[in-house]
């Protein structure tokens, strides 16, 4: 897939809050990772070339449930999702992975990286089990393609 974002932009098709502004269109169908740099205002648009998995559902496994399934919820029930969340509570040194709803086969571990809001990370296939470091309510946020996740506390 090629970064096609320069076309995008350099038409009339991209306009920030311009009521009378085209759609932005794909090439072809298929799965596209959308970035916006919002000091420019300037997508980038590039097709995802992994292997794209629909799971039935994904689930939040650790310690705090003997690393059994605690479903997520998917965000959208109308199309293909891969979006999905989920709010919990947990305490300091709670151990929590993503996986595939009821199998081992896909799950993601890995390392956080702390912000004023909470935590983030790129979950890795097979990737380390996640530590909490503060108890708390968290929205938890993850998404199954590009393994990206948020636990943000409330």
């Amino acid at each position: 897939g090629s970064d096609w974002s320069s076309d995008v932009c350099s038409s009339d098709l991209y306009k920030l809050n311009d009521g009378g502004s085209g759609n932005i269109t794909v090439p072809e169908d298929g799965c596209y990772t959308i970035k916006l740099d919002t000091k420019l205002n300037e997508p980038v648009i590039t097709l995802y070339e992994g292997t794209v998995r629909v799971f039935d559902g994904i689930a939040l496994s650790g310690s705090f449930n003997g690393w059994g399934d605690t479903e997520m919820t998917p965000v959208t029930t109308v199309c293909e999702n891969h979006d999905w969340y989920a709010t919990l509570d947990f305490t300091a040194g709670t151990e929590v992975k993503f996986k595939q709803s009821g199998s081992w086969d896909f799950n993601w571990g890995g390392e956080f990286s702390k912000t004023s809001y909470g935590y983030y990370g790129n979950g890795v296939g097979n990737g380390p089990n996640l530590y909490i470091a503060e108890d708390g309510t968290y929205d938890i946020y993850f998404n199954d393609l590009q393994g990206l996740f948020r636990f943000v506390r409330k």
